[in-house]
């Protein structure tokens, strides 16, 4: 074989192994709609968590008059001393939420009795506990107070929630989520019978850590905005970074669904459901 005929092969073999690695990285590089729709509902499911521990804690302290999404199908037990207070909320084999969600297992939150502490902790652990069809692991905790904010200059109650789950779907698929959430309560806090003006409004930051080490690094460019009387978020823009692509999701101008918008590096953006 000549000199050419070597040279030749050689740039054809480079060439076809560099076409190869650059289909894998845009293959790579484009998560499909049910990608998106699985970090999202990880999305929902922090909110949950605040929801249903906030509504444990304030049961517990005798101050609680809302009525609750899970007195219908949920059994709560109590264990409480000088100090410390803890409730085990038991789903059984099934219990729907309002946003058609199934909840099964357990969730174990608990604080300290002192309920008029500024800052107000709520730890909360997990226990065969099922989101609908994905499995969720984890400890950590959130915490409640009241202060003004750039979202709001009247003082209000504030979430902070330190996230740290650990979320296993059907097929498989593992999802690490690490970061942390604000999510005020602007509206409705003083209208304590009424929950059909209470308004929430989430800001923050995390990186979501799929199985095959994948990372999306995810930041709350508009606040997300959420009212009791609906499940999804109204209103509010999350950006996701991935391999150096950025994707958008607009959740709308204040509609009560579960659609959103999806955008991926400025382009066109299309619909996508929750």
């Amino acid at each position: 074989m000549n000199m050419k005929n070597t040279l030749l092969i050689a740039f054809t073999a480079l060439l076809l192994v560099s076409c190869s690695k650059d289909n894998d990285e845009q293959a790579v590089a484009a998560p499909n709609n049910q990608e998106m729709e699985r970090l999202g509902k990880i999305d929902q499911l922090n909110d949950f968590i605040i929801d249903l521990g906030d509504e444990q804690a304030t049961s517990q302290s005798g101050r609680n008059s809302n009525p609750s999404n899970f007195s219908r199908c949920a059994s709560v037990t109590t264990v409480s001393n000088n100090n410390t207070w803890t409730r085990t909320v038991d789903f059984g084999n099934g219990c729907q939420y309002f946003n058609d969600v199934v909840l099964k297992g357990k969730i174990i939150y608990s604080g300290m009795v002192d309920f008029d502490e500024h800052e107000y902790t709520i730890s909360y652990t997990f226990e065969d506990f099922y989101y609908d069809d994905i499995n969720v692991d984890g400890n950590k905790s959130f915490s409640k107070f009241h202060d003004v904010s750039s979202l709001s200059n009247e003082e209000h109650p504030i979430y902070s929630l330190d996230i740290d789950l650990t979320v296993t779907y059907e097929d498989g698929d593992i999802y690490h989520r690490m970061g942390n959430k604000s999510r005020e309560f602007v509206e409705g806090y003083n209208t304590t019978f009424n929950i059909f003006d209470n308004k929430y409004l989430s800001t923050g930051s995390w990186t979501t850590t799929r199985s095959n080490d994948v990372v999306f690094s995810s930041t709350i460019l508009e606040p997300l905005e959420k009212k009791s009387i609906c499940p999804y978020f109204r209103s509010g823009v999350i950006e996701i970074v991935y391999r150096n692509n950025t994707y958008n999701i607009d959740y709308g101008n204040g509609s009560c669904d579960n659609e959103a918008m999806l955008s991926y590096n400025g382009g066109t953006p299309y619909v996508i459901n929750f």
